[in-house]
């Protein structure tokens, strides 16, 4: 027995190797342990967090960092749930926009994540509503799993974009926990792939043939899996036949149900028989609990529903019908009261503003209310059309500079037509139908738009690589439309503009054959728009991707405040085009400075002049977005930027690593505060500067009211 060494540790312990290099290590990271000495071996007490590293990610119980034990035996189904729920809410959080934000998960959430973390079903699929809470849901199943269970998923989603959703929350997942990510993670986490150091692995990627043909892992999530182009559903499927050979397998399916017809709709609509546990939240359950009207409570109606059916515009009364189209009753929908008993992360504001912004689209209905999407209709509400049609002379340009875009439709019947900002709405003046004509007349055309009205940004369809790269060549600033992508994104957008009376068409040369294809537009019995007579609707489309609907006429500016009760103000209209002033070419003088903010699907970027003298005006050189940090990088080039400050939070390892790129400038990070007064404090060693949002809002106010015309 003296020969033979045992080496023991405390709570879960650490075997020592053949040459008792675990105990070494161990003793020289230990700063208040003990070793005690006998005949049979050392016993070494790890009492440090540089001691416990040595053993996690090896093998150590999530307990060992300070987790509760939610695999203990005993517990009831509702015990289960409950222990998930307030580790969840207890230990994890999200960072947004430079705001610790906690996780509430509603009631069906907790169903769903619990059953699947405690294996009572192996396959779900979840119908759930716009920003309610799905990619969340499916980053904690996953990072519960990886973390208790040590098993690999693969996350695929329509879309990079989609993808990268639940990457980020995974992402921020491993630094909720004090001394967790340096304990488990085998690296910095990636998108492709974040390893642990005992081998468990997770990789978030867009739906692809190569990818589904990959690695076999017993974990799958298909993220926004109701897709419009088919080969998405076919992909999906290979991938879920790579989880289905692993052992112990879990397979989740969860979308917004926006596409009639498809892989999702099978999946949903024969869910039973192939084996899934069906899943379902509204807008309704992600409320925050509403007291609105509690006042109005009686004995005989104790949560006011009376108030709720009368005067909250969140319920609607609706006929009944019978099979012969007779009214034989009414009913309520909508809340009708449910959201006095959510407990959902949703204010009451926000969703009114949703249903106010989607009015008249079928987009609140679907993609909020969770019903089922129509399979067919107009594209465009030939009556919003016909409203929106105005006489060339009544649509006069306003005076000084005014922001355009260009909408180009290749094709035989290649169209494009010009979008301008004027005060309440966005105006089409301008437009051309080119009937068998090659694409240097289109080119032509555009230049001649330049030529009396200035510079714009063009977007044209991105199928034809040549005609754009002509268009490039013309020096024209080109941001390319995919279809596939953005067609039904663009339709809404025009459909928002149409029902809010905020979008006017001339009743003038070419643009009658847009107006007319428009009225006529419309989605056969699959939900597909039907390719028939529609290079006008998509070239006018195209154009007014430049002007988002809740970027020009639903500015939340004095909902970013910190503090409800401090004075809010507004950046209106008159105050904005007051700013707006033609100094001839841009010259950068000094050099500029460039602001980003890095969002979901692409980059919201400010570009201005810094001033000659101390106290100057500065001048706007670039206001847009970009899609790609490359695109960021030509943008410092041409402006000459010498600081870019980013608020990167939504993607901080690939700003991290952007930011050490050899380009025009510095790069630094802002990091916000919600004190209300902090003004800038500037750490160049770390590269960040740390301000209170309250305070930047307001002195942005103040520099744009103090401007010449403001």
């Amino acid at each position: 027995m003296a020969n033979r060494r045992k080496h023991r540790a405390h709570k879960g312990g650490v075997r020592g190797t053949k040459n008792g290099a675990a105990n070494s290590r161990a003793t020289s990271n230990t700063t208040s342990g003990k070793r005690r000495g006998d005949d049979e071996g050392d016993l070494v007490l790890l009492t440090t967090s540089s001691s416990l590293l040595e053993k996690v990610g090896l093998g150590a119980s999530p307990t060992d960092l300070g987790l509760p034990d939610l695999l203990v035996d005993g517990l009831s189904a509702d015990e289960q749930n409950a222990a998930l729920k307030k580790m969840v809410e207890s230990h994890l959080f999200v960072q947004k926009d430079g705001r610790r934000l906690p996780i509430v998960m509603i009631e069906p959430m907790v169903r769903f994540v619990s059953d699947l973390f405690y294996q009572r079903t192996q396959q779900a699929i979840l119908w759930k509503p716009r920003g309610g809470g799905g990619s969340l849901a499916a980053a904690i199943l996953i990072w519960l799993f990886m973390v208790y269970r040590q098993k690999s998923f693969l996350d695929m989603a329509g879309s990079g974009e989609q993808a990268k959703r639940v990457y980020e929350y995974v992402s921020q997942f491993w630094y909720c926990v004090p001394g967790l990510a340096e304990a488990l993670l085998d690296g910095d986490p990636l998108q492709s792939e974040t390893r642990l150091k005992n081998g468990v692995t997770l990789s978030c990627v867009p739906a692809s043939e190569k990818a589904a043909s990959g690695k076999h892992v017993a974990g799958f999530v298909a993220d926004e899996s109701c897709q419009e182009d088919p080969r998405v559903g076919k992909v999906l499927t290979a991938a879920i036949q790579g989880a289905l050979s692993e052992p112990n397998y879990t397979i989740v399916l969860l979308s917004t149900f926006h596409v009639p017809f498809g892989f999702f709709q099978d999946s949903w609509d024969q869910g039973e028989e192939r084996g899934y546990t069906k899943y379902k939240w509204d807008v309704y359950d992600t409320m925050q609990q509403c007291t609105v009207g509690m006042d109005e409570a009686t004995d005989d109606d104790p949560l006011a529903q009376a108030y709720c059916r009368q005067e909250c515009p969140l319920t609607e009364v609706a006929t009944e019908r019978d099979a012969e189209g007779n009214i034989v009753g009414e009913y309520y929908k909508g809340c009708d009261g449910r959201a006095r008993a959510s407990r959902g992360h949703l204010p009451r504001d926000a969703v009114m503003k949703a249903k106010l912004i989607n009015a008249g689209t079928g987009v609140w209905e679907v993609e909020f209310e969770c019903q089922r999407p129509t399979t067919s209709g107009m594209v465009y509400d030939p009556v919003k059309v016909q409203a929106a049609v105005a006489p060339l002379e009544s649509l006069q340009r306003p005076s000084g500079r005014i922001r355009r875009a260009l909408g180009v439709d290749w094709g035989t019947h290649a169209v494009a037509v010009l979008a301008e900002r004027h005060g309440p709405y966005v105006a089409i003046r301008e437009g051309r139908v080119f009937d068998g004509q090659s694409m240097a007349e289109v080119i032509k055309y555009a230049v001649q738009l330049r030529a009396a009205h200035g510079n714009f940004r063009v977007y044209p369809d991105a199928e034809n690589k040549y005609g754009n790269l002509d268009l490039i060549s013309a020096g024209f600033d080109v941001q390319p439309v995919a279809f596939g992508q953005m067609k039904e994104a663009g339709i809404e957008n025009v459909t928002r503009h149409l029902n809010h009376g905020r979008l006017k068409i001339a009743d003038h040369g070419d643009l009658k054959i847009v107006i007319r294809q428009m009225m006529r537009l419309h989605r056969n019995d699959l939900g597909k728009v039907v390719k028939r007579d529609d290079h006008g609707p998509d070239a006018l489309m195209c154009a007014m991707l430049h002007f988002r609907f809740e970027d020009e006429f639903e500015s939340a500016i004095d909902q970013m405040y910190a503090d409800g009760q401090q004075e809010r103000r507004r950046l209106t209209n008159a105050v904005l085009d007051a700013c707006i002033h033609d100094e001839g070419p841009a010259r950068t003088g000094p050099g500029s400075s460039m602001g980003v903010s890095v969002g979901s699907a692409d980059y919201y970027v400010v570009v201005s002049a810094l001033p000659a003298d101390v106290g100057g005006v500065r001048r706007a050189l670039f206001v847009g977005r970009a899609q790609t940090f490359d695109e960021l990088d030509r943008l410092r080039a041409k402006y000459e930027v010498r600081l870019c400050v980013v608020d990167a939070q939504a993607d901080p390892h690939r700003v991290d690593e952007w930011a050490r790129r050899a380009a025009t400038g510095a790069v630094v990070r802002a990091e916000y505060l919600s004190d209300g007064i902090s003004r800038p404090e500037w750490d160049y060693g770390k590269a960040t500067v740390s301000v209170d949002r309250t305070y930047l809002l307001d002195a942005a106010f103040d520099e744009i009211r103090a401007a010449p015309g403001g």
